[in-house]
């Protein structure tokens, strides 16, 4: 129940793209971290509708992550979103390393001194 409020909450009707993805493919509805809202049909759904061409604007500026989850377990959730940007974008692995490090670079410097 918390996740569909989650989902409503961020993406008000769009939310219901992400249920029909959902029903589809029901392991796409499993969060990523356990605890934590955030799935795979979520960030499909970013992917293909929000214009969210790098791992910044896909965790900080859509999810808002970097607020929600724990610094520490901010890295594991990166490398899950960006493998599946890296096959929605064709990225390589050097472009999906790069795009991890830059975001857990900036959770680093803007949050994570937050909870020490």
């Amino acid at each position: 129940m918390e996740q569909l409020k989650y989902l409503h909450q961020q993406y008000g009707r769009g939310a219901l793209l992400i249920l029909e993805d959902i029903k589809s493919h029901p392991s796409r509805g499993l969060p990523l971290l356990e605890n934590y809202p955030h799935c795979e049909a979520e960030i499909r759904y970013i992917l293909n509708y929000e214009n969210a061409p790098k791992l910044l604007d896909i965790l900080c500026r859509r999810t808002e992550a970097q607020w929600m989850i724990w610094h520490y377990l901010q890295r594991e959730l990166a490398e899950k979103v960006a493998a599946i940007a890296a096959d929605h974008y064709g990225w390589s692995e050097e472009v999906k390393a790069a795009e991890i490090e830059e975001y857990c670079r900036y959770v680093k410097n803007t949050v994570a001194f937050l909870e020490s």
